[in-house]
Order: C-alpha cells, then sequence, then structure tokens
C-alpha cells in the first residue's frame, strides 16, 4: 500500500510586543547646518550626512545596525555640497548629490564597503539650484531624479532623469507646458507613474518662497498635464505615492493675528486622478525649512515625520484617516523616514543646548516580522531527504529563522 506523509513546515523567529524601541543617541556627529538622509535595507540602516558648518565640509555616509551602532562610513567629499540623497533597494544604494555645476551619483552593492564612479556626472549648469530630489522605482528597477535651477530670468525650471542600467536617459523639462515654471522639486514613483512636484515661486529660501503649488505625471512613456494642487501662498511641498494613494504635503502660509507662519497641510488623490481632495491640516506652526519624510509599510499603511517644537512628529495614514500626532524623540533637525516591511526607521539631528557638536538620533519601531516568503519543498537526491527552502524576508532585524 502506498503510503503519503504530508509534511507541515512552521517557521518563525520570536514573538513579541510591537511597539516604538528605546531612542538612541548614535556616536555619528551633526551640527546646526547638518542635513540627514536615510534608506534601509536587509543590511542595516543607510544614513548620509551633509556637513556644512565652516570650515568644516563633508559628505559622509555610515552603515548602522537595528540597535543603531555604526558599522562602518564612507567619506565621499571634503569640500562643500548640497542637497544630498540616499535610496535604493535591497541590492544597491545610490547617493546623489551636486557639487559645484555638476550632480554626481555613486553607486554601491556590497553594503556601503565600495562605491562604484562610472554613472556618468550631469551637468546643470551654473544658474541656481534649489532642489534635488530622488526615488527608486521597486516597479521599474529604476533612479528617478529631479531638480531645478533657475534658467528662465527669475523663475525656476524642473527637470527630470531616469537612471536605468546605470545610464541616463534623456532629459525632460518637467515645467515645458505652456507659461509653466517651478522649482523646490520632489519626485516618487507608483506602478507606471512618476509623479512630481514643484512650486511656482521664485526664492532660493524656502521661509521666502511662496507659489502654487503644483504637480505633474508621468504615465509610462508620457507626460500629462500639469495639476494645481494649492494655489499662491504655499511655500514648497513634498509629493509622496502611498500605497493606495498620492499624497501632496504643502506648507502653507498663514498670516492672520498678525502673525506669519506656515501650517502642515495635506491632499490625496487617486493615482490616476486629476481631482485632489480637500485639504487636511496636519500641523500649525510647522518651520519649511525641514520638509516632512514619508514612508509606505507592507500593511498598507503610510508614515510621516516632521518637525515639531523641540521634537519629531509622527503620523500613519491607514487608508481611510491620519492618526493623531506622536512625538517620538527630542531634537528636530532634518528628520527621516524609511520601512523596511512593517518595520519603521527614524533618524534626526537634535540639538543639545550650549554645544556646537551633537549627534544623529536613531529610533526604531520594532513590528512583528513577516512570514518568509515562497516556501519550497523539493527532493535532495542521494540522502533520502527533503530540501526546505524559501526567500528571506528583507528586515534588517532578523537573523535567523527556526525550522
Amino acid at each position: 500500500m502506498k503510503k503519503v506523509i504530508i509534511l507541515f513546515v512552521i517557521m518563525t523567529t520570536s514573538v513579541f510586543s510591537q511597539g516604538w524601541n528605546n531612542v538612541v543617541q548614535t556616536t555619528i556627529p551633526f551640527t546646526s547646518a547638518s542635513k540627514v538622509d536615510l534608506v534601509t535595507n536587509k543590511d542595516g540602516n543607510h544614513i548620509l550626512v551633509t556637513y556644512a558648518d565652516y570650515p568644516t565640509y563633508y559628505l559622509r555616509y555610515y552603515l548602522v545596525n537595528s540597535s543603531g551602532a555604526v558599522i562602518r562610513n564612507f567619506t565621499f567629499e571634503n569640500q562643500a555640497v548640497q542637497f544630498a540623497n540616499i535610496d535604493g533597494t535591497d541590492d544597491r544604494i545610490y547617493v546623489v548629490y551636486k557639487i559645484g555645476n555638476q550632480i554626481k551619483t555613486r553607486k554601491s552593492t556590497d553594503a556601503g564597503q565600495t562605491w562604484l564612479t562610472n554613472i556618468d556626472p550631469l551637468d546643470i549648469g551654473n544658474n541656481t539650484c534649489n532642489n534635488i530630489d530622488v526615488t527608486f522605482g521597486k516597479d521599474d528597477n529604476a533612479l528617478h531624479v529631479v531638480w531645478a535651477t533657475q534658467d528662465n530670468g527669475n523663475d525656476y525650471e524642473t527637470y527630470y532623469r531616469r537612471l536605468y542600467n546605470d545610464e541616463w536617459e534623456a532629459q525632460k523639462n518637467v515645467t515645458d507646458y505652456g507659461n509653466e515654471v517651478g522649482g523646490f522639486p520632489t519626485v516618487s514613483k507608483s506602478p507606471n507613474r512618476v509623479h512630481v512636484s514643484y512650486n511656482t515661486g521664485q526664492s532660493y529660501d524656502p521661509e521666502t518662497n511662496l507659489g502654487d503649488a503644483k504637480s505633474r505625471d508621468k504615465y509610462i512613456n508620457t507626460w500629462q498635464s500639469p495639476q494645481l494642487v494649492f494655489p499662491t501662498e504655499s511655500f514648497r511641498e513634498r509629493i509622496h505615492a502611498g500605497n493606495s494613494k498620492l499624497f501632496d504635503f504643502y506648507y502653507k502660509l498663514e498670516t492672520g493675528m498678525g502673525q506669519y507662519h506656515s501650517d502642515l497641510y495635506v491632499k490625496e488623490r487617486s493615482f490616476g486622478s486629476t481631482s485632489w481632495s480637500s485639504p487636511q491640516l496636519l500641523k500649525q506652526f510647522a518651520g519649511v525649512n525641514e520638509i516632512l519624510s514619508a514612508t509606505n509599510s507592507s500593511d498598507g499603511n503610510t508614515h510621516i515625520v516632521y518637525e515639531i517644537s523641540d521634537g519629531v512628529g509622527y503620523r500613519k495614514y491607514n487608508g481611510s484617516y491620519w492618526s493623531a500626532e506622536e512625538q517620538i524623540g527630542d531634537g528636530y533637525i532634518s528628520p527621516r523616514i524609511y520601512s523596511v516591511s512593517n518595520d519603521l526607521y527614524v533618524v534626526w539631528g537634535r540639538i543639545v543646548p550650549n554645544q556646537k557638536i551633537y549627534n544623529v538620533y536613531y529610533r526604531q519601531y520594532d513590528a512583528a516580522p513577516l512570514a518568509p516568503q515562497n516556501p519550497q519543498l523539493s527532493a535532495n537526491p542521494g540522502n533520502n531527504k527533503v530540501r526546505i527552502s524559501w526567500t528571506r524576508n528583507n528586515e534588517a532585524d532578523i537573523s535567523f529563522y527556526k525550522v
């Protein structure tokens, strides 16, 4: 009689409560004029810090583990750089920054141990640049870069390029539609679409810039008509493709009661729509120099961090509404957030009174790990055993699976 054996395989890591871990003061130095950016993958937290306190100028990369300890660092430049960004995926990390009249791109495929220099720099001219932003498209396996230069009298023009297989594709002037102009661009990616935001103001300084908040989409290979998000009194904005909706976070001028400040609002729409929702106030008296950071987790939520008075504010969007504001850290310089699976990783610079040198701080929301993907059973010829295989999840804090 033939016997059929059914094998049940249970894979697990460990069971623990979900929540924010303690704040960690890293050993990464930070100054009041520094900026920080973050991308996280299976190798850990990849942190990029721009140091810009005279006479100290340099751009440095740090790899930090899930406990906040520095594993390695690498210095890209020992001179002044602007608008440095980091992004990537599990098998590669990109660093993009402006130096002189060029945008340079460096890539690592070994968790920051070595950095390739084979990607051609982009010459963007000598006119004033007021922002560079990047995003890595996991659906098209490409890096998307936007920047703006003051090429039209006092007006800025926003430009876009896509890097695929380490080769730049043709450049696009995003603000070439009719009489469009605009600077302070940001970029985000949803399936088959590139989303770019820009502002029609004429200033290099976001605190003195005022204009229309606008966006423009590229659908597959076609650029759509620009869309007005908010008119006239916006300092700047960030566009972000959430799990189910497109968001535009903008900083609105408020002048009532003799006060002059900015409030942070958000509007949303479906990816292919041209109709934005009514605005929702997220934060009164929001600083515009430190633009908010956004990320998506595997459970369908979108998460943001932004500066609040002496701290880092956090909210999440569950597909229907935004949670109440939560302070997750003290100090507020350049807060950045990134998600892997359902874990959240946040870094920021903290101000300590009467000190010139500060540190980068780190905090993790430690969610229950996801199950490994693609479990398979296969014959292992020669020893009469069955081979069990699976695809490891990319959480930075997983060390092993127990079978």
